[in-house]
């Protein structure tokens, strides 16, 4: 799973053997690349065969592999919180990738040394997926991240209760307007849980905010970076789950040092929310600026109807 040499084709199914899968058995492709696809050996996108093999049978997207598998030891690792690996759970749950090195790596489950042999271990599992060019982890797929987000929402950590729950307060902040709320929100988020993350551009800006977004994962699917919209492309977008399709579609506009309200200005004048009437009726405008001087965040909420 993290150097597979010349064998990288036959560890599961490749996408041209699901997408023939798909087609013979009337099997929507698109989702099961969603629940499904995310790892990449070799170049060579990878599915897990029993689970691909399971949806084309019953034709229904859901949790399979995991269930059977040895996620309850992982979760109690997870749960000691050993090194801050929470909170880079949590990094790769919102959508981002944490750095590993995955060369002392162990497979006992039993003498973990620190976070990153952790890490290794789910990666060799199949539960993170890893990028041997930029050697970072991430969760792979729907079906992986349904696993460790039910896994966060569960857990009695007080720390990890009162980040979501901040999270809560974020989407909820969104979803009513509120921009000082918002703003003072995604400022907590990054001073008390992502302070490690060093601000140097827009990418350190996104990271924050997808992690103080991670509750829009109960009603969103996870956010789009650089969605192509009207004449340019929009930082973030979040589109509902289809049995939340009333939710409305989150356009987020990122800046440093120029306003919010220029983020909001720049949603509009390269007219981004025409590209995204097809998905909801609603459009929610979240323009949020970084001031570096005075290392504050800025927020409007504007409804586009």
């Amino acid at each position: 799973m993290t150097n597979p040499m010349d064998l990288a084709q036959d560890i599961g199914f490749t996408e041209g053997e699901v997408f023939a899968l798909c087609e013979k058995f009337g099997v929507d492709f698109e989702q099961m690349k969603e629940w499904y696809n995310g790892y990449n050996l070799n170049g060579t996108a990878m599915y897990n065969p029993l689970s691909v093999v399971r949806a084309v049978a019953s034709k229904r997207f859901q949790q399979y592999w995991t269930v059977t598998g040895t996620y309850g030891d992982i979760d109690d690792l997870i749960s000691k919180n050993f090194d801050g690996l929470r909170e880079d759970i949590i990094r790769m749950l919102s959508g981002n990738r944490v750095p590993v090195d995955v060369d002392n790596g162990i497979n006992d489950l039993q003498t973990f040394e620190d976070k990153e042999q952790v890490i290794t271990a789910l990666i060799h599992l199949g539960y993170c997926a890893y990028d041997q060019d930029t050697q970072e982890a991430y969760i792979p797929n729907k079906e992986i991240h349904t696993v460790f987000y039910k896994a966060v929402k569960k857990s009695t950590s007080d720390g990890i209760l009162q980040f979501m729950k901040l999270s809560e307060d974020m989407l909820d902040s969104i979803m009513s307007g509120d921009n000082e709320r918002a703003a003072g929100l995604i400022q907590s988020v990054h001073n008390d849980f992502v302070s490690s993350i060093k601000y140097n551009d827009e990418n350190s800006l996104s990271c924050t905010v997808m992690i103080a977004l991670i509750s829009a994962f109960s009603y969103y699917h996870r956010p789009i970076r650089e969605f192509p919209t009207g004449k340019g492309f929009a930082d973030l977008v979040y589109l509902s789950r289809k049995n939340h399709s009333g939710r409305p579609v989150i356009v987020v506009e990122l800046k440093w040092d120029q306003g919010a309200d220029a983020a909001i200005a720049q949603i509009k004048r390269k007219q981004y929310p025409e590209s995204l009437r097809e998905y909801s009726g609603e459009i929610l405008l979240v323009g949020i600026d970084y001031n570096k001087k005075t290392k504050k965040h800025s927020c409007v909420i504007e409804a586009f109807c």
